[in-house]
Formats: structure tokens, C-alpha cells, sequence
């Protein structure tokens, strides 16, 4: 499960994270925590970078958030 850090800080531009896992190709990964919002409700997601790679989507999936 991914501790979501924008519960307790929503103005928070930097974290630290683990890949959790990953597919094969690499884009799409789950992180251990994130302060990525995902798409909820009609409000976009946040977008960002994460080690030089831009996020392109934020998904709040069952395991986690994909990214």
C-alpha cells in the first residue's frame, strides 16, 4: 500500500520513495509513498517528475497509485 503524504502536507514538492514495483518497459511504477495526488472526483492529478522522468498520469489503483 503507498503512504500518501499529501494527506498531512498538500503543499509538499519534494519526498523521497522506493519503487515498489514496475512493469517491464518501466512506465508505469507504484511507489511506497508518493505526494502525487491521483485523479479523483473530476480534479486532475498532479504532474511532476520523478528522477528526471515527467508523470504523465496518477492512477489510485486497489495496490496503490500508478504513476
Amino acid at each position: 500500500m503507498t503512504q500518501r503524504l499529501y494527506y498531512n502536507d498538500s503543499y509538499l514538492t519534494r519526498f523521497r520513495a522506493r519503487v515498489v514495483d514496475a512493469n517491464p518497459e518501466r512506465n508505469r511504477i507504484y511507489l511506497d509513498r508518493t505526494a502525487f495526488y491521483p485523479t479523483s472526483g473530476g480534479q486532475p492529478f498532479d504532474t511532476g517528475t520523478l528522477g528526471g522522468a515527467a508523470v504523465v498520469e496518477v492512477i489510485d489503483e486497489a495496490s496503490g497509485l500508478r504513476m
